[in-house]
C-alpha cells in the first residue's frame, strides 16, 4: 500500500519476495530485479518484475507498458492478471512463454510485433474477452491451438490459429493447416467470403461443430480437414470447390445431410470414410473422379443420386470400390441422372445389396461391368417407351425386371420468393420428361438464385441448367416423384453487361484460362447464370487471370472492381 512509492531496485542478495510485497504501490510502475534469476512468486505485485541481467519480463499485472529492454516474456508471466486491460508488447521481445497471459480475461486485444519467433502452448488461454490476436508479421513457429483466440498473420492475410467460437475476419484468405485442430469446445463458425483455400486438418477433432457452410469463395479444402468431427450433422460445399481431399470427413459419425456444390470434380480416397448416419448422398455431374473407400463405412446409406457424366475411382485405391456391401449394407436403390454418359466399372463394386435402379437418361449410359455385383433379382425401371431401348444395351445384367414408369409427377413452385414469378412448363411431368421454367422477375428485381429438390426431401436437389443464353429460362429433367422449385430474388435489373470503366477480357469464347485487365484493379467477383457466386476474391495491378476449364460450358458474368468503378463482362465458356 505505498501509493505514493515510484521505483525501487532490488539487488541481486535478493533470492526470495513474499507473495504481494509491492500490491497496491499504485504509482510503481517497475520493479527492477538487477541481476541473478530470483526464487520468488511476485505475480501478486501488479508490476512489472524484470531481470536485468536477463533482460526477462518474469512477472507483470495490471496495464504493464514491457520496456524495449525485454527480450523475452518468462512462462506464467501475467498468469491470472485478471484485471489487466492492456498490454503493449515491445518489437525487441522475441518470446512469450508457456501460459503467459493464460487467464487474462479483462484484456481485450493485443498486438505481437514481427520480432516475436516464439509463443508457448496456451500464452493467451481463457483470455475470454479477447477476440483476435494479430501477429504483425513473418511466420511464428508456435502451436497456438490452445490459446483459444484467432491469431493472424497480416502479411499474408493467414488464420493461423484459433479456439471457441472464432469470429474469423473479412481480411483472411487462408486457413492453415491444423487452425482448429483439437477445439473441442467450438461449437459454431463463419467462415467469410473472402476465404479461398482450407488447409489439412483445419478443424479435425473439433467434436462440438455442429454445422458447416463453405462459401464460394473457397476453392480446395486440405486432408483430413474435418477428421473426427463427430457432432457434425450438416455440411454445404459451396460452388467453388473443385476438389475434396482425400479422408476430409473421415469419421464425421453424425453426418446426416451433405451438398456437393456443382463444381467440384474430384471426391478424395476415404473422404466421408465412416459417416454412419448419412442416408443418402447425391453425386454431382461436374464429378469425374471418386476416391476408392470414399463412402465404406457409411452403414445407414440407402440411396445414390448418381448425376456424373463420366467418373472413375482413383488409381490409388480403386480395388477398394467405392461403397461396397460389407460397409453400406442398406445401400439398396441407385438413381442414374439423366446426363450421366459413362460409369467407372469400380464405382459400384461390391453393391450387392442394390435391387433398385433407377435410370432416367433416354440414352443409356456406358457402364461397362458397374452394375455387376447388383442383386440378380434387381429391378430396373426406366422413362416411359425407354424399356427395350435399355434391354438392348444392359441385358447382360440379371435384372428380374425392367419397367417403364409413366406416371406424372407435380413440380410445385410455391417456394418462389416475392419479386418475381416463376412458371413450369409442364406443370406435371413423367419420368425422364424435360421441364421448362420460366422465370419473370418483378419491374426493378432480378432472379439471384433457383433450384430444384425433391418434395419429400429437400436435401435432395435435382441439376438445373439455364436454356441458351437467357437467365430467363431453365431446365431439368423430371425424377420419379414430386419437385418443388425454390427461387429468390433481389433488387437490380437483370444481368447483363455493364460498364462504367474501360475493362478487357480475353479470349472470348474460351475453354480455359482468360486474361482480365483494367487499371488499378481491386476485386473480381465471378457467376453463372444462376446467379452462383464461383470466384470472389481480391486483385491488384493491372491484370487477373482465371482458369473456366473447372467450370461447365455456358455463360458466366465477370464483376471487375477497380479504383474508378465497376464493368461486368460476359464469358462464354465453351467445351
Amino acid at each position: 500500500q505505498c501509493s505514493s512509492l515510484t521505483s525501487v531496485t532490488i539487488p541481486n542478495s535478493v533470492t526470495s519476495i513474499g507473495g504481494r510485497a509491492f500490491s497496491g504501490c499504485s504509482d510503481l510502475g517497475q520493479i527492477t530485479v538487477a541481476a541473478g534469476n530470483p526464487n520468488y512468486d511476485s505475480r501478486d505485485n501488479c508490476n512489472a518484475i524484470i531481470e536485468t541481467s536477463t533482460n526477462t519480463l518474469i512477472s507483470g499485472c495490471k496495464n504493464t507498458t514491457i520496456p524495449n529492454s525485454v527480450t523475452s516474456i518468462r512462462d506464467y508471466a501475467f498468469y491470472g492478471c485478471s484485471g489487466m486491460a492492456s498490454v503493449t508488447i515491445g518489437n525487441s521481445v522475441t518470446s512469450i512463454g508457456v501460459l503467459a497471459f493464460c487467464q487474462c480475461s479483462s484484456l481485450t486485444s493485443v498486438t505481437i510485433p514481427n520480432s516475436v519467433t516464439s509463443i508457448g502452448r496456451g500464452a493467451f488461454s481463457g483470455c475470454s474477452g479477447m477476440g483476435q490476436i494479430t501477429v504483425a508479421d513473418g511466420n511464428p513457429n508456435y502451436d497456438s491451438r490452445d490459446n483459444c483466440n484467432a491469431i493472424i498473420e497480416t502479411s499474408t492475410n493467414t488464420l493461423i490459429s484459433g479456439c471457441k467460437n472464432t469470429v474469423i475476419p473479412n481480411s483472411v484468405t487462408t486457413i492453415e493447416a491444423g487452425a482448429f485442430s483439437g477445439c473441442w469446445g467450438l461449437t459454431s463458425i463463419t467462415i467469410p467470403n473472402s476465404v479461398t483455400s482450407i488447409g489439412d486438418h483445419a478443424f479435425s477433432g473439433c467434436s462440438c461443430l455442429t454445422s458447416v457452410t463453405i462459401p464460394n469463395s473457397v476453392t480446395s479444402i486440405g486432408e483430413w480437414a474435418f477428421l473426427g468431427c463427430s457432432g457434425l450433422t450438416s455440411v454445404t460445399i459451396g460452388n467453388s470447390v473443385t476438389s475434396i481431399g482425400d479422408y476430409v470427413f473421415y469419421y464425421c459419425a453424425g453426418l446426416t445431410s451433405v451438398t456437393i456444390g456443382n463444381s467440384v470434380t474430384s471426391i478424395g480416397d476415404h473422404a466421408f470414410s465412416g459417416c454412419s448416419c448419412l442416408t443418402s448422398i447425391t453425386i454431382p455431374q461436374s464429378v469425374d473422379t471418386i476416391g476408392g473407400g470414399a463412402f465404406v463405412g457409411c452403414s445407414r446409406l440407402t440411396t445414390v443420386y448418381y448425376n456424373a457424366k463420366k467418373a472413375y475411382v482413383s488409381a490409388a485405391y480403386e480395388d477398394d470400390g467405392v461403397f461396397d456391401y460389407n460397409s453400406c449394407p442398406n445401400l439398396t436403390t441407385v438413381h442414374i441422372g439423366a446426363d450421366v454418359q459413362e460409369i467407372g466399372a469400380n464405382i459400384f463394386k461390391g453393391c450387392t445389396g442394390v435391387h433398385l435402379v433407377v435410370a432416367l437418361g433416354p440414352t443409356p449410359a456406358m457402364v461397362g461391368d458397374a452394375f455387376a455385383d447388383f442383386a440378380d433379382n434387381s429391378v430396373l425401371v426406366v422413362s416411359c417407351g425407354q424399356r427395350l431401348t435399355y434391354y438392348s444395351m444392359w441385358n447382360k445384367f440379371e435384372f428380374n425386371n425392367i419397367m417403364e414408369d409413366c406416371n406424372e409427377y407435380m413440380v410445385s413452385t410455391s417456394n418462389v420468393g416475392s419479386g418475381g414469378t416463376v412458371t413450369a412448363s409442364p406443370a406435371q411431368a413423367q419420368m425422364g420428361q424435360t421441364v421448362t421454367l420460366t422465370v419473370t422477375p418483378n419491374a426493378g428485381m432480378r432472379l439471384s438464385s433457383i433450384s430444384v429438390a425433391n418434395a419429400s426431401d429437400p436435401s435432395q436437389v435435382i441439376p438445373v441448367s439455364p436454356v441458351g443464353k437467357a437467365a430467363s429460362n431453365y431446365r431439368f429433367v423430371m425424377p420419379p416423384y414430386s419437385v418443388a422449385v425454390s427461387a429468390s430474388f433481389t433488387a437490380g435489373n437483370a444481368v447483363g453487361e455493364n460498364s462504367s470503366i474501360a475493362a478487357s477480357v480475353y479470349p472470348n469464347p474460351t475453354n480455359g484460362q482468360v486474361r482480365i485487365e483494367a487499371e488499378d484493379l481491386r476485386h473480381i467477383t465471378i457467376s453463372n447464370m444462376l446467379g452462383q457466386q464461383i470466384f470472389n476474391g481480391s486483385a491488384n495491378g493491372n491484370a487477373f487471370e482465371y482458369d473456366f476449364g473447372k467450370h461447365g460450358a455456358g455463360l458466366y458474368l465477370v464483376s471487375i472492381e477497380t479504383a474508378s468503378g465497376v464493368a461486368v463482362k460476359k464469358v462464354s465458356v465453351v467445351k
